[in-house]
Order: structure tokens, then C-alpha cells, then sequence
């Protein structure tokens, strides 16, 4: 992969993320926690037919009609269309909310490849005209377009936004967003780059929350290009910086590239991912580290409690806080 563009340079060091790492270090490390999901993307696989399982993909009104969703285990196309049209014509009064048929599309897309997906679209929307297609339904479409890591080139997100486009949902900042984070979990930070510079151009600029995402990103990628490997300390005081923010989503991914890099965390790095997460809300993967936390050797501190308790107070769970000095 090429070297970042110097312009993008200066914008990652003025990232607030990027401050950060001429903070004072005693003040730093002493401060901090927020965990990561696993962002694996599902494997592909075939020759498997797609299962219905009972329950609604839902959780508003519609869960009410009792429509079972899809799990697809196979690729092909055929047969998931077979699957759905037996699925709207054996259900009374099949719900119309688009979030049940994209639920229905993302299991498929998880298995297929891009050009299918959009066929298997455009099948769900003529077999069933009930079904209104919305911007999360090809912002799922884009995140498989970003998604592949061996891809030279932006074609298949070109293709998805151009269809975007004439489906009347234009490219906004959240497509901007979704699109770069997708990208630089692949390894391809050069193209998230590349598109943030190609849709500022038309009208769709990143907001600060993907500056950030990027800076610190460009912040690791810059230090690896001058040949120092960065090590706890930096992506430690990078994801002190996203707690500052309260991007909690953003932690979890610089701690997830801090595995992939084959770096140790330590202490702080735990407690970091527990304030972080404790204080947007995520309690129960803040209480998941504390448990790797513990697995890995770190005995839990005055400053792992008091994010825990901070977060479960906020939450009204005065009594689960109490419950830690237990």
C-alpha cells in the first residue's frame, strides 16, 4: 500500500485524536477505558440451503405477524429466491416494514457475492411491492461493496452509490461514513482516503466523526511509514482520545487493529475500553473486559470499579453498583 497523501498528513495531526499523543503520560494512562465488538465479517460459504428459523426480524409492530426471517447458508441465487417467494406467498398479511426484508437482504449479502445481492434487490422489490427499499437497505449493499480487502480499485462502490443515486437516495454523510469505516476495517485505507476526497467534491462531505475515525487511522499508518512500530502507549492514548469523544465504536476498532498488529494491551488499555464503554452505555460489554481483563492477568482497579459503577449509575443501577463492592 502506497504512502498517505501529505495533505491528509496535516489533517490527521490536527485531529483531536492526534493532540492526544502530546499529552503529559502520567495523566494519560491513568484515566482511561471502551471494548470492541467482534467485527469479523461472516464467512462465505456454499452448497448449503438457505433456513428458515421461526420469529420475527423485527422488534416493532411487525414482530407481530410472526413472519419467520431467513438465514441464508448458501450462495446461490436461485435458491433464495425460491425461499422468499415462498415466504411472501405463504404469509397472510406479510409485514411491510423495510427493516424485516432488510434484515432478509443482509443475511443473503453476508453470503453472496455483490452482483447477486443486487439481483436478489431487485427480485424482493418486483416479487413484493409492498417492500419500499430505504437507505439502510443499499447502505447494506454498500458495506459489502467496501468490504472485500483484495479489491484494487473502487468500481463495486461506484456501482452501489451510482444505483443509490438513481434510486433516490443520494450519498449523505452517513453513507460517507459507513462506506470509510467499512474500507479501513479491510486494510484499504488508501481507498477510504481516496473517496472521502471524491465525495466532498460532490456535495457529501465526512462529518467529525469520520475526521476522527480517519486521523487516527492516518495517525497509526503515518507512524508505520517512518518505520516505528506503534506500540501500547500510542494506541492507548488514541483510544483515550475517542473516549474524549465518546465514540466508543471508534475504541473498539483501534483495539481491534492494535490485536491485529500483534501489540500486548495491558492495564489501561483495559480500563480505557471499560470508561469508554461505561460511558456511552454499553455495560455489558464494559463487564465482558473486565473479564478478559481478569483472564489476561490484570487485577482490576479503583479506576476499572469506579468507570463501572459511573456507567451503571447513569444507567439507574445504583444497586448493581453497590453490588460490585460485593
Amino acid at each position: 500500500m502506497g504512502k498517505i497523501p501529505p495533505a491528509f498528513r496535516r489533517a490527521a495531526a490536527q485531529s483531536p485524536v492526534s493532540t492526544l499523543l502530546k499529552a503529559n503520560t502520567s495523566a494519560l494512562q491513568e484515566q482511561i477505558p471502551s471494548p470492541i465488538s467482534d467485527l469479523q465479517p461472516q464467512k462465505r460459504t456454499s452448497q448449503k440451503k438457505p433456513i428458515r428459523k421461526n420469529g420475527s426480524a423485527t422488534t416493532n409492530s411487525t414482530a407481530k405477524t410472526s413472519v419467520p426471517s431467513i438465514v441464508f447458508e448458501s450462495s446461490n441465487l436461485s435458491d433464495a429466491k425460491s425461499l422468499f417467494n415462498s415466504l411472501v406467498s405463504s404469509t397472510k398479511n406479510a409485514p411491510s416494514d423495510p427493516s424485516f426484508y432488510n434484515s432478509i437482504l443482509q443475511s443473503f449479502s453476508s453470503v453472496s457475492s455483490l452482483q447477486d445481492s443486487i439481483l436478489f434487490l431487485n427480485h424482493m422489490i418486483k416479487k413484493h411491492p409492498p417492500f419500499c427499499p430505504n437507505r439502510f437497505t443499499y447502505h447494506i449493499l454498500l458495506t459489502q461493496s467496501c468490504s472485500l480487502p483484495d479489491e484494487e480499485s473502487l468500481s463495486d462502490v461506484h456501482r452501489v452509490l451510482n444505483l443509490m443515486t438513481t434510486s433516490g437516495f443520494p450519498p449523505n454523510q452517513v453513507s460517507t461514513d459507513v462506506a470509510v469505516r467499512t474500507l479501513c476495517g479491510c486494510g484499504r485505507e488508501e481507498h477510504a482516503i481516496e473517496l472521502v476526497k471524491e465525495l466532498s467534491s460532490k456535495n457529501s462531505p465526512p462529518d467529525t466523526y469520520t475526521y476522527n475515525f480517519l486521523g487516527g487511522n492516518a495517525v497509526i499508518g503515518v507512524l508505520s511509514e517512518e518505520g516505528y512500530k506503534p506500540d501500547c502507549y500510542v494506541y492507548n492514548t488514541i483510544m483515550k482520545g475517542y473516549c474524549m469523544l465518546n465514540q466508543s465504536g471508534d475504541v473498539l476498532g483501534v483495539y481491534k487493529k492494535m490485536l491485529d498488529e500483534g501489540v500486548e494491551p495491558d492495564r489501561y488499555t483495559y480500563n480505557t475500553l471499560i470508561f469508554g464503554l461505561s460511558k456511552s452505555g454499553r455495560l455489558r460489554e464494559a463487564k465482558k473486559f473486565l473479564g478478559v481483563m481478569t483472564e489476561k492477568g490484570y487485577i482490576p482497579d479503583a479506576v476499572t470499579y469506579t468507570s463501572l459503577m459511573n456507567g451503571m449509575c447513569r444507567e439507574g443501577d445504583a444497586l448493581g453498583a453497590l453490588a460490585l463492592f460485593g
